[in-house]
Order: C-alpha cells, then structure tokens, then sequence
C-alpha cells in the first residue's frame, strides 16, 4: 500500500514534490544573497526597472526588473524540460504550477532567513521597502501565490491522470489532491521554522539597527531621487 501512495498522479506524491522544491528553494535562495547581497528586489544590480501603475497592480507596490523577470522565465523553463520527454498534459501542467507557487514563497522567505544581512529579526515590516502590504507576520504575496498553488493543486485533481489514495478515498479526488497540498506545505513549513530555529542564534541582534535599516533608508532615498529626475527616466525608456 505505501508504493501505492507514492505513485507520482496521487495525492500523496506531492510530500515528494514539496520536499524537492524546499532543496530547490534553499539553493536558488543561497545563489540570491550572492547576487544581491542585503539589497533585496536587485535594488544595486545593473538591470532595467519598469514601473507603471499597472506593475505596481500586479506586483503589490514594486517595480518590474530584468533581473526577476528572466530569472522567473529561466526557472519556468527549466521546470518544463520534463514535459519535453514525458509529452505535455494538463495534469503535469497543473502539477508544476502548484509547484512553482509555492516554490516562490519559500525561496523568497529563506532569502530572509538565511541571508546574514537580515535573519528573522529583520523580517517585518518596515525593514522590507519592496513589500508594502502585510498579513500578520507575512507579505500579502505570500498567501495570493500559496492560494494560487492551492487552486492548481484541486485543478490537479480534476485532470484526466489523476488518482486517488486509500487513505483519503472518503474524499472527492479533487479534495484529495488539496488535502495531500496541504498537508505536504504544512510539513515543508515546519522543515523551514526548524532551519530557522537553528541558524538564528547566528545572527547578530543589533544587525537590524547597525546595517539592514540604514541600507533600506538609503536604498529608499536612492530611489526616490532616481524618480524624481525625469531627464533620466526618459533617458532609460522607462
């Protein structure tokens, strides 16, 4: 029966997946502080930024840059290279993305937590510029992208492909699949607070006071002088 569960069309094959996207999350999260160091949303980086109110819609208050914009191409493709080989359904199709939701949400919150430059302490807001909105102790993206992994996750469960496990035949399949979603982002969840846990101590308490605030007030002013110059704007085709 356990070989049963973990056949990759049930329900219970999303723990597999979710483990996966966590080692995933943690590597592209490690390879981001390199890159960006503490100057989140490439606020340093030599890339071009679009911003119009339309942006600012989609991205809750940020602006659009080369920089996310081809990465998240990159990802997406590379995610899609097994539907090359195994042939494209709706049900894979759904799979990854629910996946890539999710994997978003980790990636971006272990950026915080495993970034020296910032450490659980430094995580709220007020010490973020590029998240304006809050839930609690979370940005509002991160519960759209998760309701968004959700919704495809019970679209996943209503494709052609789609089993079902003995575990939770008392469901409807599209049910399962939710069920099984959610019980694997519940444990992916507390692998993370355990990560977190144990790398806190290695954060210097005051590293919000002596570095992260004044970085995100001159990172805030640098912006703002780079918005109010119109010369430049239309100089850069923005």
């Amino acid at each position: 029966m356990l070989s049963a569960m973990f056949l990759p069309a049930t329900p219970s094959y999303f723990l597999v997946l979710e483990i996966f996207i966590l080692i995933l999350s943690v590597v592209t999260a490690l390879l981001e502080i390199q890159i960006e160091g503490p100057n989140g949303w490439a606020a340093k980086l030599p890339t071009w930024r679009y911003n119009s109110s339309w942006v600012r819609i989609f991205y809750n208050g940020k602006e659009l840059t080369g920089y996310h914009l081809y990465l998240n191409l990159h990802l997406l493709l590379l995610l899609h290279l097994p539907l090359l080989i195994s042939g494209w359904s709706w049900f894979l199709e759904c799979t990854l993305i629910s996946l890539y939701f999710a994997y978003m949400v980790f990636w971006d919150f272990l950026w915080f937590a495993l970034n020296p430059a910032y450490g659980m302490q430094c995580f709220k807001k007020g010490n973020v510029w590029w998240f304006d909105k809050w839930i609690g102790p979370f940005p509002m993206d991160y519960y759209i992208m998760l309701g968004v992994s959700g919704f495809f996750a019970f679209l996943r469960g209503t494709s052609e492909g789609a089993l079902s496990d003995p575990w939770l035949d008392q469901f409807p399949l599209p049910a399962q699949h939710v069920i099984a979603w959610a019980i694997s982002i519940s444990m992916v969840i507390g692998l993370i607070a355990f990560v977190v846990r144990f790398i806190a101590p290695f954060h210097p308490k005051d590293f919000c006071v002596r570095i992260v605030r004044p970085i995100q007030k001159s990172t805030v002013v640098w912006k703002r002088e780079k918005s109010a110059n119109p010369r430049r704007k239309r100089r850069s085709g923005l």
